[in-house]
């Protein structure tokens, strides 16, 4: 007769299981940082290759127009008429869209606009804005219609912006290296521009949470508060640092100053300009 044993599996201990999960657990530990540089670098590869294309995009403009960049700032767009010292208000267009209207038939993608690593995208999200919505109209941008300035979110679904352009580039804009404006609406002549390699046309900028845009203009600086989400702050998406774009077409990124002087004291936005010029980033085109 045949006795029929009965063999019985040995599972795991409780000290095997407890070993397994602290390998696991090590294991995360460093391989996550890992992942999440990983998708930073590839975000912020995604950003340089979107203002390169708007670099290209400015390139073709020019060309069409007279060697002359495109609207850069508020007071290009946002003004009775197009005489020097015409009233600049969100109630009045005088018809000349700003960079990003005026460059997406060149650019014909509102992808562009947008960085990946951005929760906001409000650089053109202006609620009650009847400057932004007729641009917005004007430009044909898919979904833009008429009364669209009462809705934040809806300007942030059209025309998703990440990005703003020096407007320093405007011929509204005293300088200091050209201290007498003409404010005739429009950009600078690229002849006028000394340092094109040198001197940025657009970089990356942060939504004011209170106002629920970002503004699509900027200088190093401009809006800077003590805040770590202020609107110049918040733009450093990267690391520690943006991307830019330059007039001559090419884009990187570069590490940032600090916002602050000391804790709890912004830095004015003059100083950051001239900080970042000792850095090789230009703002005044006019720089010799």
């Amino acid at each position: 007769m045949r006795v029929l044993r009965v063999r019985h599996s040995r599972g795991f201990t409780l000290i095997e299981l407890l070993v397994v999960i602290a390998i696991i657990a090590i294991l995360a530990a460093i391989l996550f940082p890992v992942f999440a540089q990983a998708r930073d670098a590839a975000r912020k590869a995604t950003c340089i290759s979107n203002l390169k294309q708007v670099g290209l995009a400015l390139s073709m403009y020019v060309q069409d127009y007279d060697e002359t960049i495109c609207a850069t700032t508020y007071a290009d767009s946002c003004r009775a008429s197009g005489a020097p010292g015409a009233a600049k208000s969100d109630a009045s267009y005088v018809g000349m869209p700003g960079w990003p209207i005026a460059l997406q038939p060149y650019a014909k993608n509102i992808g562009f606009y947008s960085c990946p690593s951005d929760p906001h995208k409000g650089g053109f999200a202006k609620t009650g804005s009847y400057c932004y919505e007729a641009q917005m109209v004007q430009g044909n941008l898919p979904g833009a219609y008429s009364g669209i300035s009462a809705s934040n979110a809806d300007m942030k679904k059209v025309l998703p912006l990440s990005y703003s352009a020096n407007y320093f580039l405007s011929n509204t804009t005293a300088t200091p290296y050209h201290p007498t404006a003409s404010d005739i609406p429009g950009g600078v002549s690229l002849a006028a521009i000394l340092r094109p390699a040198e001197v940025f046309f657009a970089t990356e900028n942060g939504t004011d949470p209170a106002a629920g845009y970002a503004a699509y203009y900027i200088t190093p600086g401009y809006g800077n508060s003590a805040s770590p989400t202020n609107r110049w702050a918040s733009g450093q998406r990267h690391g520690e640092g943006r991307v830019w774009l330059f007039v001559d077409g090419h884009a990187k990124w570069a590490k940032d100053t600090s916002y602050l002087k000391s804790p709890g004291t912004a830095k004015t936005q003059a100083e950051l300009i001239a900080e970042y010029a000792g850095r090789g980033i230009l703002t005044d085109p006019y720089t010799p």
